[in-house]
């Protein structure tokens, strides 16, 4: 080998797990082998980049990796609502044996990441022998945990729809009775809440590993280890050697403002530790030793009348990773659906993976996939803060990729016309791409942002209240509900204020004729903040009359489009007829409350049919496969 190398591809029962394996360069390896364990929910999707860059950080020093998602989560199959921690644990083990049937080598050790690193400790003392543990902020009491998730439950229902559950107790009591609430847009349901009171790591500490590293991440230099967390490095030393260091790092997996993927003291401090413990490998293979062609790496699954595969193509020199979507019997002529990356987050951390399954069973092939330097693609965003990133991302930082991805698709598949739809930063550079390429037959923007600003306006719900980013931070209980409405109040009324010495302002700004009278009504109708480069490319692809379909969850967003619509008609003239503007009822920024995935499905599902579209027509068999996969939730 050349160097280290990385096969995406499916493994367990029915290929329904999705991992990738880090090759090092050296042959024999360095060491044994290391199998990574994500996150729970929304905090995997935050942290995915983390383990990414950890696990080619592994390989560079020797080391074997497999990391890979859980069933239900990420690009493994399955409903998220279907599993628990139970599902979850099998899940490790099919990883560890899928390592050691690759490197015919014990697997050397677990590394995991806050519930995924509770999840190693219980894997490894259940398959024994497991010698080396590294824990990385793990959750040692899975009861505080579950309710730390209920707190976010009634955080976000107070920031979209007013609130449902006054107390943890009414929570508990829907899923006792069979229900399901959304947490951060995962649901939950009695199974995985029930499951998680046994993720206790420090019960199991005398079955697990003999030597156990336990990190604490401090989003500052300094500061001393906490008493839980002492706590289990002494459950664990009574049965060999534990440690417990400090790493200053980002508090990665709560989306913090940093952009920050290989922090050099939490990656040097693990490092090092795995550099002193390595020793001999011992206990027999899980499963015998067989390492697989290499044809096995692009097998994916088959279900519901589609099929998946791993992908790859290069970027200028750097390697593009994402999955196909293909349908039994795709259509002839009928163009290819990319999903390109919602802003700086990977391909499995929204609504993708259900909705390209939806699509692909309805005879669209569809391609989602990471751009460079985000999810598990490679190279890099040379920024500090997420903030730069996204506004890169807004000036058409990922358009070649988007470019690359289409010429991928051409040999593949045959040279076909496109349809591309993204999320906030994913529908901008749909924009800029269709502007510039004649291969892009439409474009679906969803939640499609005209300014450079922060995170989109949420809208008041019915009672009158607004979202606050941080709700989620606080421990609510019935008696801060009121203190919560006194202090959105006065953020409403500052931010009005605001808003009316904007619009003073732009009143008073001169508009004048021809491109610069555009250019100043847009900064009058939506600050100066505005994003002229895509609303001049928006005018460019209505000029061209290819459909544009764009959907706003409840908020400003359609309403600031609205507004510049006369503007951008006036442009290019005539261009806004293949326009459709249209917003899904009760929806977040993401769409992820209850039923707003399937129905924004449904919403392109019907655009893509629509009479008038060169590419119209659905045969019914393949309406009903859409149907199973939309009433499935997936």
């Amino acid at each position: 080998m050349t160097g280290p190398t990385e096969h995406p591809f499916y493994f367990g029962e029915g290929a329904a797990i999705f991992g990738v394996l880090h090759r090092p360069a050296a042959s024999p390896a360095r060491g044994p082998g290391w199998v990574l364990c994500s996150a729970f929910g929304v905090e995997r999707n935050n942290s995915h980049r983390l383990l990414v860059e950890w696990a080619r950080e592994l390989c560079r020093h020797g080391y074997p990796v497999l990391r890979f998602d859980y069933r239900g989560t990420g690009d493994s199959y399955g409903r998220f609502e279907d599993f628990n921690a139970g599902y979850h644990l099998d899940d490790v083990a099919s990883a560890v044996a899928e390592l050691e049937r690759w490197t015919g080598a014990p697997c050397g050790g677990l590394l995991g990441l806050r519930l995924g690193g509770s999840l190693a400790a219980l894997a490894a003392a259940r398959m024994g022998g497991v010698s080396r543990l590294v824990l990385w902020e793990p959750v040692t009491d899975g009861r505080a945990y579950r309710d730390q998730l209920l707190r976010v439950t009634m955080a976000n229902e107070l920031a979209h729809a007013g609130v449902r559950h006054w107390s943890r107790d009414a929570i508990r009591g829907e899923l006792a009775a069979g229900g399901q609430v959304l947490v951060d847009g995962f649901p939950l349901r009695a199974a995985m809440y029930n499951s998680l009171a046994v993720v206790t790591p420090g019960r199991c500490a005398r079955q697990a590993a003999a030597r156990v590293l336990i990190v604490q991440v401090n989003p500052n230099a300094g500061g001393s280890p906490r008493r839980e967390l002492e706590e289990l490095r002494r459950a664990f030393a009574a049965r060999g050697e534990a440690s417990l260091e400090t790493a200053e790092a980002p508090l990665v997996w709560m989306r913090t403002r940093q952009y920050l993927w290989r922090p050099p003291e939490l990656f040097g401090k693990t490092l090092r530790w795995i550099g002193a413990a390595a020793g001999p490998e011992t206990r027999p293979l899980l499963l015998p030793a067989a390492v697989p062609e290499a044809a096995e790496v692009v097998r994916g699954p088959e279900c519901g009348g589609i099929r998946e595969k791993p992908v790859g193509f290069p970027v200028d020199g750097r390697m593009v990773w994402g999955v196909l979507h293909l349908p039994a019997s795709p259509a002839a002529g009928r163009p290819r659906v990319l999903m390109l990356a919602a802003g700086e987050t990977p391909r499995s951390a929204v609504f993708y993976s259900g909705l390209a399954r939806t699509l692909a069973a309805a005879g669209w092939p569809t391609l989602r996939f990471d751009p460079r330097g985000i999810g598990d693609s490679s190279g890099e965003i040379d920024v500090t803060s997420v903030a730069e990133c996204f506004a890169r991302i807004q000036r058409g930082l990922l358009v070649p990729d988007v470019l690359a991805a289409m010429s991928f698709l051409d040999g593949e598949l045959g040279p076909a016309p496109n349809v591309l739809t993204g999320l906030c930063g994913g529908a901008v550079t749909a924009v800029f791409a269709a502007a510039g390429d004649r291969r892009v037959a439409g474009i679906a923007p969803l939640e499609l942002r005209l300014h450079f600003d922060g995170p989109p306006q949420p809208a008041p719900h019915s009672r009158g209240w607004r979202r606050l980013p941080w709700a989620g931070m606080l421990s609510l209980r019935q008696s801060t509900l009121p203190l919560l409405a006194v202090w959105r109040a006065l953020r409403f009324l500052r931010a009005r204020a605001k808003h009316l010495r904007q619009q003073v302002v732009r009143s008073l700004r001169p508009v004048g004729g021809g491109p610069a009278g555009h250019r100043d009504r847009f900064l009058r109708h939506l600050g100066d903040d505005a994003n002229l480069e895509m609303l001049a490319a928006l005018g460019q692809v209505l000029a061209s009359e290819i459909p544009v379909f764009c959907v706003f969850a409840e908020g400003e967003g359609r309403q600031q489009l609205e507004a510049a619509l006369p503007d951008l008609r006036a442009a290019p003239p005539g261009g806004a007829d293949g326009l459709r503007l249209q917003t899904v009822p009760g929806a977040d920024h993401n769409f992820v409350m209850p039923g707003c995935p399937e129905r924004l499905a449904g919403m392109l599902l019907d655009w893509l049919a629509a009479a008038g579209r060169p590419w119209a027509g659905v045969c019914p068999s393949q309406c009903a496969a859409a149907g199973q996969f939309l009433t499935a939730g997936r």
